[in-house]
């Protein structure tokens, strides 16, 4: 074989290999996360979702969750209302501590093997990178009569309970470490300041709006707020306040005499700061 022809067939394997490497599909990373939720002093059935994200078919999972027992009582724990819940597990084992503010949840799709034959259990399939994650779990809270306004975090945490849960996927008999992403729950009340929980995708999002949400008992003249975010991963393009409640009853009449952001990202490490501030009609 002459040279010409070998390096060309060299590089119809390259070629080939490389087309393959490209429409292999792309999984996603292990992610358990707690979503959001939001309720007003004594509300009940307040709802907030564990979602999940899988890169290799999993066979049942376990949940170890903490939560502010002063503010929320969790009344359930299941898998009622989930992704998961088609597939008619064998075994979902629900534990509730309210004094702690613990809750703990294990569930296994296919308990027992069936008499005789293989055992062939039911599972999860992996979720390629771009699908959207599944829910493995709902939460329902009750709000306390007297909770004060705020956000409050709701956390996946290992070793919670007793005896002891842990955030895991099982496959076969061997347990998956996933990456834990907290969730927030928001109670209405006085003088709140909060901001709103959004997710992004690195390259997909390229303008993400975040709101910023306010609770306050007497009337305001102005505001300012404060927010430190990683400048290697965020860039605050612009701040405003059109097509929100503040732009319709104010801003619409011509109410603000003053609305201001500025940006300092000399504050140390990879931290930026941004000062947004505004001052309402002055006489």
């Amino acid at each position: 074989m002459s040279a010409s022809a070998s390096t060309s067939r060299a590089c119809l394997v390259a070629f080939l290999f490389f087309a393959l490497c490209l429409a292999a599909p792309a999984w996603a990373e292990n992610v358990i996360e707690i979503g959001y939720g939001e309720g007003t002093p004594g509300n009940s059935g307040a709802h907030v979702i564990v979602t999940a994200r899988n890169d290799t078919p999993i066979h049942g999972y376990s949940l170890a969750i903490s939560y502010p027992a002063e503010v929320l009582t969790l009344t359930s724990i299941s898998v009622e209302g989930t992704h998961v819940r088609a597939l008619e597990p064998d075994f979902v084992a629900p534990q509730i501590d309210t004094a702690l503010g613990v809750a703990t949840l294990g569930v296994i799709f296919d308990y027992d093997p069936p008499s005789g034959g293989s055992f062939q259990p039911t599972q999860l399939d992996a979720l390629p990178e771009a699908s959207s994650p599944i829910i493995i779990g709902r939460l329902s809270f009750h709000v306390a009569a007297g909770a004060p306004g705020g956000s409050y975090p709701i956390r996946l945490i290992d070793g919670l309970g007793s005896p002891p849960g842990y955030n895991r996927f099982t496959r076969a008999g061997e347990s998956v470490v996933p990456r834990l992403v907290d969730g927030s729950f928001y109670v209405a009340g006085c003088d709140v300041l909060a901001l709103e929980k959004k997710i992004a995708l690195a390259g997909v999002t390229p303008s993400l709006p975040v709101h910023a949400y306010v609770q306050h008992c007497e009337p305001l003249a102005g505001f300012s707020i404060t927010i430190g975010y990683k400048c290697s991963a965020l860039t605050l393009v612009s701040a405003g306040y059109g097509q929100t409640y503040l732009g319709v009853t104010l801003g619409n009449q011509g109410l603000i005499d003053f609305f201001t952001t500025q940006v300092d990202d000399t504050i140390g490490g990879d931290y930026c700061r941004s000062v947004t501030a505004a001052v309402f009609e002055y006489p």
